[in-house]
């Protein structure tokens, strides 16, 4: 406690420390004392419920004795902490946003990490004044980072793909309200990678199918954390995941599991083609997501002619894009 109670800092000024003040609320956030307190934290309250679990008194949950399963832990956020911040954004579909997630509004403007945020920076990143290279990477870091999570977790159904899909495209086409731009190129080959003449975007339902491939692969090797090990011993005791049938009282991410290996099987034909995609995308004993997305993805021919811009030999700023 006295690390946390007896905290002081100093500040570096041309390259030299003057002097030193105490902090007044304990470890200040982003303190790399924080995830250790957390460990051992966490530490007591395990080895506590592994112990009270040996009495009498108390039991496993169902199925959890088997694996020996005390509890899972996990963070949440603080909601009394968090506040969105919007631009551009309807009234109406703000609301619902809000009304979601349950947090308050922010106000612009307010200062992150030390940066002040303002509303003419969230201006300045809306898709209608970026280039298209701009565009590209606000759907590589932004809109792919936000599903990324959903698409290596769940099975997503085709709507919300397609949903995901739509959004994609007019942050790439800079979709105005109520007005359809021209565009050029089909969606799909715009996933295409640079030599196949398109512009290296992910296409969402193709890495959802590639990211739960991950999940038979670790069944299929029995790999992974506690989630494998419960899987297999409450599930697959006594077949493979090959075996295993469908059925509505499993738990989702099992189901979503299965609709991919059934889904794999009718694209490729059958479950041994399927191991052997699986084969082909194992890596040093790990399974590679990306290697199964260029497995999965349509391919085009490779173009010359974006061979020969794409070059190293070019500037980048004469490159088309």
């Amino acid at each position: 406690m006295s690390c946390i109670s007896g905290s002081w800092f100093t500040l570096k000024v041309n390259g030299s420390h003057r002097g030193f003040f105490k902090g007044r609320s304990g470890v200040r956030q982003g303190d790399p004392l924080s995830p250790y307190l957390f460990v051992l934290s966490m530490e007591i309250l395990s080895r506590s419920l592994r112990t009270m679990c040996k009495t009498p008194n108390v039991s496993y949950h169902p199925k959890c004795s088997r694996i020996g399963l005390t509890h899972l832990s996990g963070l949440k956020a603080n909601l009394d902490k968090t506040e969105a911040y919007f631009g551009g954004v309807q009234t109406v579909v703000k609301n619902l946003i809000l009304m979601a997630m349950g947090i308050k509004e922010g106000k612009f403007p307010f200062t992150y990490l030390g940066i002040p945020i303002n509303t003419n920076i969230i201006g300045s990143c809306s898709s209608q004044h970026l280039s298209y290279a701009g565009r590209i990477q606000v759907l590589n870091s932004m809109v792919f980072g936000l599903n990324n999570f959903w698409c290596t977790s769940l099975f997503l159904p085709r709507a919300i793909c397609d949903a995901i899909a739509k959004l994609s495209r007019d942050i790439f086409w800079g979709r105005l309200e109520n007005t359809r731009k021209l565009v050029f190129k089909a969606w799909h080959s715009i996933c295409a990678p640079w030599d196949e003449g398109g512009f290296q975007v992910k296409a969402a339902d193709v890495w959802n199918k590639a990211a739960m491939l991950k999940w038979l692969w670790n069944l299929e090797h029995q790999q992974g954390a506690i989630w494998m090990s419960w899987i297999q011993n409450y599930f697959l005791d006594h077949i493979t995941i090959w075996d295993l049938t469908l059925q509505s009282r499993f738990p989702e991410s099992l189901k979503g599991i299965l609709k991919v290996r059934n889904a794999c099987i009718e694209q490729l034909g059958s479950i041994s083609a399927v191991k052997s995609l699986l084969a082909r995308c194992s890596i040093k004993g790990r399974f590679s997501v990306q290697a199964a997305y260029e497995e999965l993805r349509y391919k085009y021919p490779v173009s010359p002619v974006f061979k020969a811009i794409h070059q190293s030999t070019v500037l980048s700023s004469h490159r088309i894009t």
